[in-house]
């Protein structure tokens, strides 16, 4: 478990939905790059589910762990770009043992991650 800075190796990428406002007057939500932080990431666990047709979709789920200072404000609405994967919130929690420090498990989502985070 990382909870040294030392061991904070990967720089991820915050993205967060933030409101727009259409020229129609419609608010629309879209997700806009945040910050850089330095975080430890580490796959946890995956599955691969047969689909109709032969296809096979696989769910893979990462943890994430951070200092709480920098990234104050988390929630669901986010996700992390590390290494051209994508990595949506699911849930977090802080690391008790180790005042300060916040375990985020993640949801890789499929496919490279283009220049405009999507």
């Amino acid at each position: 478990m990382a909870t040294q800075v030392s061991d904070l190796r990967d720089r991820a990428e915050v993205w967060r939905a933030a409101a727009r406002e259409q020229d129609n007057g419609e608010t629309v939500y879209e997700y806009a790059f945040q910050k850089t932080i330095w975080a430890a990431v580490t796959p946890t666990s995956g599955r691969a589910e047969s689909l109709e047709g032969g296809a096979t979709r696989a769910e893979l789920t990462h943890r994430v762990v951070v200092r709480e200072a920098s990234l104050p404000d988390i929630c669901r609405e986010m996700y992390f770009v590390v290494r051209g994967l994508r990595l949506d919130v699911s849930y977090w929690l802080p690391i008790y043992s180790r005042r300060g420090w916040m375990e985020i498990f993640c949801t890789a989502h499929e496919g490279e991650v283009t220049a405009d985070g999507t």
